[in-house]
């Protein structure tokens, strides 16, 4: 059985993961740590991260829905406090990289519970019933009665 961790643990890293983005979202490109990796994958990875952390650590409000557009409303901000600093810049591309990591997220919940859902008819389907329903004498006499009837009106 997995064990999860607490909700307020989850809180607590969804929380720290918003302010380690917009920290390293708008230091200066010559401290960024992380600067060889492709700018767009970093975006994508960070949004998708944050989706995760966001839809754990609120399991039940906001909706999903909400929780998306909360994450791209975040993005924007980012992107618009770039443009105070003297060396970053608001960036459609990076929006849309945000954008697609929040989107990558909901497609891989929503194939995750087609999955279990489909696993979940399947076990149905193949339950075998061990004592199946033995016909009593006036059930069989009313098919026999039911099948004269469709033969001979």
């Amino acid at each position: 059985m997995v064990t999860r961790p607490p909700l307020s643990l989850l809180r607590i890293a969804f929380i720290t993961a918003l302010i380690v983005t917009m920290a390293l979202s708008l230091m200066p490109n010559a401290y960024d740590p992380i600067l060889s990796v492709w700018d767009k994958a970093k975006h994508f990875a960070a949004f998708f991260l944050l989706m995760a952390l966001f839809h754990k650590a609120w399991p039940n409000r906001p909706t999903f829905l909400k929780k998306c557009l909360l994450l791209v409303l975040y993005g924007l901000l980012v992107e618009s406090l770039q443009t105070l600093t003297p060396d970053r810049h608001f960036s459609l591309l990076d929006l849309l990289a945000n954008t697609t990591g929040i989107a990558a997220f909901a497609c891989a919940m929503r194939m995750k519970a087609l999955i279990s859902e489909k696993l979940s008819n399947g076990k149905k389907q193949n339950k075998v019933q061990v004592n199946p329903p033995v016909p009593n004498k006036e059930s069989i006499t009313d098919m026999e009665t039911a099948e004269q009837e469709r033969y001979h009106p």
